[in-house]
């Protein structure tokens, strides 16, 4: 760990909500040197928090989620019940002291308590204040509440996710909650900038399912300039062929190759010399690899069939054409590239102990990341009290009202 001044040092921010996105935006920013506090609670706590994976020794304990412990990594955590005084006191005190807010309750849920940014700003206009949720604040859809699967399908991705003859698939994951992250850290970012020049804070106004449509933009841009709907197509695209996974030696073990030009067709045939009918007229432009693409993906499957993936990737790649083998969890952990670059690091829970955490995914030259492990909920309700200003009796009373608490397991912290 190094004294060095980090990216994002001296900036506050608040996380409220939970699952996903308003969680990763808060270890995005901590990961480069914010403080942030994420707010979770002893009596409601995040369902997070018994999503898999959990070590089988922690099944039942909410603390040995490490889904979680991952997605909140750097930041420190307080337990609140917000239908109690004490811990709404203490919310009010936080949203007070952050210089980025960021929540991703459903529309005006906030405003109920009082810390919505209309009457944050009032007192405190400097103040930056990033909702997210699936239709944004406005519109006649806005009270529609829903994780990253409901807006994955509202985006389009469902319906043209699988193959031709079948039902849509979706995608494993819920897959809005990890795009709008990167687009609601930019926004941040960007106000930030505005606010040092200004002095004025603002509010951002996240659409979950306007983020998700920005990343199939020319599916959405086809119907609008063509009329025309993009259908299921399985692992094919109209640009490129082929273009798809094939079969390697070995126990479900792929190769993923796309040739997207003439040139890199003309690599892919001499990595394939040896092949009978590679170069068969049917194949010599996309528009005739098109017609033919069944008879060719066969051709390559009787190929790649008999190598490992790994030397069909290397093949293939030493010729310019794209190709990857279709790793695992197990073949990234272990990909020579991301183990050279540090992404993955052991970090030391509270309660899980030693595991595995994601680092950032870009470096910065001048400032080092400041990653440290997840919490345990309510683990640093004292610490983050007192961060506040409040005396011991405060936090004190505020336990024994209940609005301020923690899981058995990270009891050792409070007073």
């Amino acid at each position: 760990m190094t004294n060095q001044v980090k990216a994002l040092e001296d900036i506050k921010v608040l996380v409220l909500g939970g699952v996903v996105t308003a969680p990763t935006m808060g270890r995005y920013l901590a990961l480069h040197g914010a403080r942030v506090v994420r707010v979770d609670s002893h009596t409601r706590m995040d369902s997070m928090h018994y999503q898999r994976p959990i070590p089988a020794e922690f099944v039942g304990d909410p603390n040995g989620g490490v889904w979680w412990s991952s997605i909140n990594s750097s930041s420190l955590c307080v337990g609140l019940d917000l239908k109690k005084t004490e811990g709404r006191g203490i919310l009010h005190r936080l949203v007070r002291w952050a210089d980025v807010v960021v929540e991703n309750f459903s529309a005006g849920t906030l405003a109920k308590w009082g810390v919505d940014y209309k009457t944050i700003s009032m007192e405190r206009p400097e103040v930056i204040y990033l909702s997210s949720c699936l239709f944004g604040q406005s519109g006649p859809w806005s009270s529609v509440t829903g994780y990253g699967t409901a807006g994955a399908a509202m985006s389009g991705y469902d319906y043209i996710t699988g193959w031709p003859d079948q039902e849509p698939t979706p995608i494993l994951t819920q897959y809005t909650d990890y795009i709008n992250p990167k687009f609601g850290v930019a926004a941040i970012l960007a106000a930030l900038n505005y606010r040092d020049r200004t002095g004025h804070g603002q509010y951002l106004d996240q659409a979950q399912v306007e983020g998700g449509l920005q990343l199939i933009a020319p599916v959405h841009m086809d119907w609008l300039n063509n009329g025309h709907t993009t259908e299921r197509s399985g692992n094919r695209v109209g640009w490129a062929v082929p273009h798809g996974t094939f079969p390697c030696q070995g126990e479900d073990r792929w190769c993923a190759i796309a040739v997207t030009s003439d040139l890199e067709w003309r690599g892919f045939c001499r990595a394939l010399k040896d092949v009978p009918g590679v170069n068969d007229e049917r194949y010599t432009t996309l528009l005739s690899r098109r017609r033919h693409e069944e008879q060719l993906e066969e051709l390559i499957k009787g190929w790649t069939s008999q190598h490992m993936a790994e030397e069909v990737e290397a093949t293939l790649q030493a010729e310019g054409v794209p190709s990857s083998v279709v790793e695992n969890a197990k073949d990234t952990y272990e990909d020579c590239q991301l183990r050279y670059r540090g992404f993955f690091r052991k970090l030391r829970h509270t309660v899980i102990g030693e595991h595995t955490y994601r680092g950032p995914s870009f470096i910065l030259s001048g400032t080092p990341d400041s990653q440290f492990a997840g919490p345990a909920l309510g683990e640093h309700n004292v610490q983050v009290c007192r961060m506040l200003g409040m005396t011991d009796r405060e936090i004190a009373d505020a336990i024994q009202e209940g609005g301020l608490g923690a899981l058995p397991a990270a009891q050792a912290y409070l007073p």
